[in-house]
């Protein structure tokens, strides 16, 4: 028996390129019909007329798929409490994790296209019971025809692959557990509850994970493929189409507060000690934060198909001042 996938397409962009991630998706079943859960998370559905619509026409009815924003946040989107959207990809990767129908889950980031036998890989991870970390790479001149990349410019900037010197699945440790190109399975990170939402604005949730799984237990059961590929458009990310405007989820160091400069580097500065006293001197395996719990808020989901409201909190933003005198 197939085992199925839920796979989770993750947004914060104006343009995202959906079409790229449709349309090499398609080529992935033999048949040409997808038979697995498609998720797209967008942060945008909250900012953008239409946004259902455009990407309707882009599927055009050729598969079943799930269009949803990220799960409330104090820190970006329309329930934020902050003046500045920030970034906060923990959230919005554990928005896939709630909504998961089957028992192994695969991330993907906007802006990419998917390479031939991609979702092998990934079938045989949700088969065997193990982390899969494909491979990435920035590129530019996409050009896809009859559902496959026909070409592309590459720059070979993943350096794992150096590391892999055949075909095989190789071994890694959390540290190289990057989000872009990723599958798990949920038995895992239920375990772990999920990803951290504590590391909001500052992002590098994605190793954080990775290490968690370490000291969860799942070591062995760590790999990364190089064949396992998706590239991603490396212009897109700041062209004309995908403004730094008021939309745009910011991480600390792209604020443009100057005047709390101080207190965003003393916070960073602080986080990264809590996290690393976590990580490796403790070698806890659950998140820091303790608001957000994998558990309970997926049986709020599939009883209600609600997410978990944003509730009151009082701490000291980002922007420099405390979120109950904004």
């Amino acid at each position: 028996m197939m085992n199925k996938l839920s796979i989770n397409y993750v947004t914060c962009r104006r343009q995202p390129m959906f079409q790229w991630f449709v349309e090499t998706l398609i080529s992935q079943y033999e048949s040409g019909v997808v038979t697995d859960q498609i998720v797209f998370i967008d942060s945008f559905l909250h900012h953008e007329d239409g946004r259902k619509e455009k990407l309707e026409k882009i599927v055009g009815g050729r598969f079943e798929y799930l269009h949803i924003p990220p799960k409330p946040s104090i820190w970006r989107g329309k329930y934020r409490k902050t003046k500045t959207n920030f970034f906060d990809v923990s959230s919005t990767r554990n928005t896939g994790i709630l909504v998961a129908k089957n028992d192994h889950i695969v991330f993907v980031d906007d802006l990419s296209a998917l390479t031939s036998g991609w979702i092998d890989f990934h079938r045989k991870a949700a088969s065997e019971k193990f982390v899969l970390c494909g491979a990435y790479d920035k590129v530019s001149e996409i050009v896809i025809e009859n559902n496959k990349i026909a070409s592309y410019k590459a720059k070979n900037i993943d350096g794992r692959m150096t590391a892999q010197l055949g075909d095989e699945n190789i071994s890694i440790g959390g540290g190289w557990v990057f989000g872009q190109n990723v599958s798990f399975p949920v038995e895992f990170l239920d375990k772990i509850n999920g990803y951290d939402e504590f590391l909001a604005r500052r992002g590098c949730e994605d190793c954080n994970l990775g290490v968690r799984l370490e000291n969860a237990g799942y070591r062995s059961r760590i790999f990364y493929n190089k064949n396992c590929l998706v590239i991603e458009d490396e212009a897109m990310h700041w062209c004309a189409e995908n403004p730094v405007d008021e939309f745009y989820a910011k991480r600390v160091w792209k604020s443009d507060y100057k005047r709390h400069e101080e207190v965003s580097q003393f916070m960073c500065k602080t986080m990264e000690t809590i996290e690393q006293k976590h990580l490796y001197a403790e070698k806890n395996f659950r998140t820091i934060d303790t608001n957000f719990n994998l558990a309970q808020e997926r049986e709020l989901y599939r009883k209600t198909g609600e997410f978990k409201p944003v509730g009151d909190c009082d701490y000291f933003d980002f922007d420099g001042e405390n979120l109950n005198q904004i």
